[in-house]
């Protein structure tokens, strides 16, 4: 009975420590990429922009995205168009945008991805951006991604800020992106170890965008397999919370439990495939892919101080007081950071919200786990809705 509560406590107290490492990290980072001084060459760059029936937003978000401040010859955006609508492709070749039309019986992002290699290879320009198609970069983000190129930079990450919080589920996901960012991607960098990919909003140089995007195939979690990929050929993740994309974040907690689904799904069939190879690397001394790998065996963050107040109750109705005390303290741990990771203003506006609002967000990571096996057999698309930036 004992190991029955010490095996899963274990298991979400390491994962409490861990995630706290990071956030205390992050408060403290002296990184050189934060400042780019000297003088600089500007690249040439394809902001690529893979479209699965986007055409709700992909107008607004390419006409945006044309604002950047950065030499009109010197980048172009193309979108990768997968059953979108004649009408919007049209709209968006008078626009200036280069539509690359494909369809697939199952749509992924690494399959759009790998259809535009040979056009990549082709062409003159010297780093990739990938967004999403309702993501809008911040004025600055082609200059900062040029220097970050002549500097040598071949991987970056960049943040992604909520479009709008109009409703509790945008809120958590929004709160969820932060400390995403603050703790896998800046925390991470900190330590010395790659940061996370978030999926969008992604610098590439051109040549490990033609090395990494012929070599992905999975059809959720493309962002987790690309960043296995990088670190397990040492190819060094980097963080740049100085240039960002606009975002839209999830509406709803239906729209969160298919989007989780996805990504839990993806992330654990990874951690099974990739360990074995993780701990060769180890003994070959690359800690960067093994810690990638280590990092998918992580619970669902929402139910993490559910699991821990949980057990630690459990714990001390058993008799096992310091085994409660353990369990109860990582959950105040967790607690505490999450705190320091959340801007101040959030907490004054919708800190009583979100508290109402939290036994949808549990049921919906719940629902999310039920979800798993359908996002193994086919790639659940979460749906992009025109919104105020």
């Amino acid at each position: 009975m004992n190991y029955l509560i010490f095996i899963p406590s274990l298991y979400i107290t390491v994962s409490i420590l861990y995630q706290f490492i990071l956030g205390i990290a992050s408060l403290f980072d002296f990184r050189k990429i934060n400042s780019l001084n000297g003088r600089h060459a500007f690249k040439k760059i394809l902001i690529v922009v893979p479209a699965y029936r986007e055409d709700s937003v992909i107008l607004n978000s390419c006409r945006e995205n044309f604002k950047v401040n950065y030499p009109n010859h010197l980048y172009d955006i193309l979108v990768i168009a997968d059953q979108m609508k004649k009408e919007t492709n049209l709209a968006l070749r008078e626009m200036g945008v280069i539509v690359f039309k494909v369809s697939f019986k199952n749509s992924t992002k690494a399959k759009a991805l790998n259809a535009v290699n040979e056009f990549v290879k082709s062409s003159d320009y010297e780093g990739q951006i990938i967004l999403d198609a309702d993501n809008i970069m911040s004025k600055n983000f082609l200059k900062r991604s040029s220097k970050l190129l002549c500097a040598g930079y071949e991987a970056v990450q960049a943040l992604r800020q909520a479009k709008k919080l109009n409703s509790p589920a945008s809120v958590f996901d929004a709160l969820a992106e932060i400390a995403n960012h603050k703790m896998l991607c800046q925390g991470a960098n900190v330590i010395g170890l790659s940061s996370k990919l978030s999926g969008s909003g992604m610098l590439l140089s051109k040549v490990k965008f033609l090395e990494i995007i012929p070599k992905l195939s999975a059809i959720g979690g493309f962002d987790k397999e690309m960043e296995l990929l990088m670190t397990k050929m040492k190819i060094k993740i980097y963080y740049d919370g100085n240039i960002h994309v606009k975002d839209e974040k999830c509406q709803d907690f239906n729209q969160m439990s298919r989007q989780r689904a996805r990504w839990l799904e993806s992330q654990y069939s990874f951690f099974r495939k990739n360990f074995v190879y993780a701990c060769k690397a180890l003994n070959e001394g690359n800690f960067d892919y093994f810690h990638k790998v280590i990092q998918l065996a992580l619970p669902p963050r929402t139910l993490i101080p559910i699991a821990s107040l949980i057990l630690g109750l459990i714990s001390l109705i058993c008799g096992l007081d310091t085994l409660a005390i353990i369990n109860l303290t990582a959950f105040l741990l967790n607690l505490f950071t999450y705190i320091i990771l959340t801007p101040f203003n959030w907490i004054l506006k919708h800190g009583a919200n979100l508290i109402l609002a939290l036994p949808k967000l549990i049921h919906s990571t719940i629902k999310s786990l039920s979800l798993m096996p359908q996002s193994k057999k086919e790639f659940i698309h979460t749906q992009h809705f025109q919104n105020d930036v």
